[in-house]
């Protein structure tokens, strides 16, 4: 939240904040807000760690820059696709990782798949 009349910015929404001793052994594709998902969310890569909280604030202060998303998806398939146009291929040791990796990669070639889903899938 950005308030104009004092120029302070507070971070809000901390609901699935976890501590690294919490971290649960099951943990879900759709952890976080959209737009702020790091690509090992979508992808089920766990553990997770601290390095999905540097992607959510690196996507934070995009949006405080530049009043956007800077991941505007409509599903975790288009984030995914958004995140490749930014930043290039997703490396193939982090498709291996990734427990739904399939759902939006075919493995055996590391291709793209085009397909849209539901946000929640």
């Amino acid at each position: 939240m950005v308030s104009e009349d004092t120029r302070r910015i507070k971070l809000c929404d901390f609901g699935s904040c976890l501590t690294p001793q919490e971290i649960p052994e099951t943990q879900t594709d759709v952890l976080v807000s959209p737009f702020y998902r790091a690509p090992e969310i979508i992808l089920g890569c766990t553990p997770y760690d601290s390095q999905v909280d540097v992607w959510a604030a690196g996507c934070t202060l995009f949006e405080l820059f530049t009043g956007k998303f800077m991941f505007p998806g409509r599903s975790n398939n288009h984030l995914l696709k958004l995140h490749m146009e930014a930043k290039g291929k997703i490396s193939t040791k982090l498709l291996r990782k990734g427990r739904y990796a399939d759902r939006h990669f075919d493995l055996s070639s590391n291709q793209f798949l085009q397909e849209d889903q539901n946000m929640s899938q």
